[in-house]
């Protein structure tokens, strides 16, 4: 009888923490969905690392939302237990409140180890792959994650681009470059362009194809005008090696 008991106690908490987990998990899910979706349409996260970030990081997620979801399930499955008076039934039968403690000890043994992997394993892992993305994304160029036909504004908002289309190939058309520092104005404006790497110096460049480059002083007639077959521009970040998900 008190296996029989026990048995309806736990499968009592399991399915309450399967509906909790679930409502927690879907909450957690959308929070982070519209967040990383922000994140794609400012180009702040690539559209190829969108699925990817967003697991591991709700994977992270997970040793916070486990234990809270026992938690709960614990309070409801208790709660009911009293509401609808099985605890009264119980007690005729000679059971009492370490019975229930002893079930609810069981769970929370289980999950104890389940979530022991999460945080000593599982959670530093997808931790450390986030961080490793972010490096990545630190790193890439602008231009890398631009948005065809729209103006795409660099971290330190000294770069402007724009391209009309950007193909599969990184290739862009009719492109629009303006970058200014403290005193100087640099406009480029050129059919085609293309992104160049050099992993030996770990340096970046924009290769600019049949265009024009003015330079000049706002406010001064002091300009300059260059015709250009090629133009290559440096661009900040540096190239990284690929990183490991495995």
């Amino acid at each position: 009888t008190l296996l029989i008991i026990r048995d309806y106690i736990i499968k009592e908490i399991l399915r309450t923490f399967a509906a909790v987990f679930f409502i927690l998990f879907f909450i957690l899910l959308s929070t982070q969905l519209l967040r990383y979706l922000s994140a794609v349409a400012e180009g702040k996260v690539p559209v190829e690392l969108f699925f990817i970030m967003l697991g591991l990081r709700n994977l992270e997620s997970m040793t916070l939302l486990l234990p809270l979801s026992l938690f709960f399930s614990v309070l409801l499955s208790l709660r009911r237990i009293y509401i609808v008076s099985e605890i009264v039934e119980l007690a005729s039968c000679g059971i009492g409140p370490m019975t229930l403690l002893k079930s609810v000890l069981l769970v929370a043994l289980a999950f104890i180890f389940v979530e022991a992997s999460l945080a000593l394993f599982l959670s530093p892992l997808a931790n450390r792959q986030i961080e490793i993305m972010k490096e990545e994304v630190k790193s890439t160029s602008d231009a890398e994650t631009i948005s065809a036909g729209q103006f795409n504004v660099s971290n330190d908002s000294r770069r402007v681009l724009y391209a009309s289309r950007k193909t599969h190939n990184d290739q862009l058309e009719n492109v629009f470059l303006h970058s200014r520092d403290d005193k100087t104005r640099s406009v480029l404006a050129a059919q085609d362009a293309r992104l160049m790497k050099d992993k030996k110096l770990g340096v970046r460049y924009i290769v600019f194809q049949d265009g024009n480059r003015y330079d000049g002083v706002p406010g001064t007639l002091e300009y300059r005008h260059i015709k250009f077959k090629e133009y290559g521009v440096h661009l900040p970040g540096h190239v990284v090696g690929d990183f490991d998900f495995e």
